[in-house]
């Protein structure tokens, strides 16, 4: 899972149970908090409180996508991290920045184990992430 806490102020409501979030609701909730903070930063919030809060927006939404794909997959996230690389990773998520994440396997089976779900977390990301957070590019090593 993310390995950091939301800096934001705000988060979403956890989804470590019941249905998958719809995307259509992630989707209206990122807009309406981006919204917000776009708000905050011309009423005077600094561009260091802005980017922060944009990374926070960045982890609660990569988070409860990841929980709702492990959910599709009946699957827990016992030897799996994703981490956050780039300038996410160092905490300046500029707007319309792309979102550099790399997940990481404990070991050769759990990566095999959790190689499905990664489909499943791009498609779920992939039609909206691009225009609300940045853009996703697709690499594997």
């Amino acid at each position: 899972m993310i390995r950091r806490p939301s800096l934001s102020g705000r988060t979403f409501p956890s989804t470590s149970a019941g249905p998958a979030t719809p995307l259509s609701e992630l989707a209206a909730q990122c807009e309406d908090e981006r919204a917000r903070i776009r708000k905050n930063f011309e009423h005077g919030v600094g561009a260091k409180a802005t980017l922060l809060a944009l990374c926070g927006l960045a982890d609660s939404t990569l988070k409860r996508v990841l929980q709702d794909a492990l959910k599709l997959h009946d699957s827990a996230a016992d030897g799996l991290s994703l981490l956050a690389l780039g300038g996410y990773g160092r905490r300046m998520l500029f707007p319309f920045s792309d979102l550099d994440i790399l997940f990481l396997s404990a070991n050769e089976k759990r990566e095999e184990e959790f190689r499905p779900l990664i489909p499943n977390f791009r498609g779920r990301c992939g039609t909206w992430i691009s225009r609300e957070l940045g853009g996703t590019h697709d690499r594997r090593v």
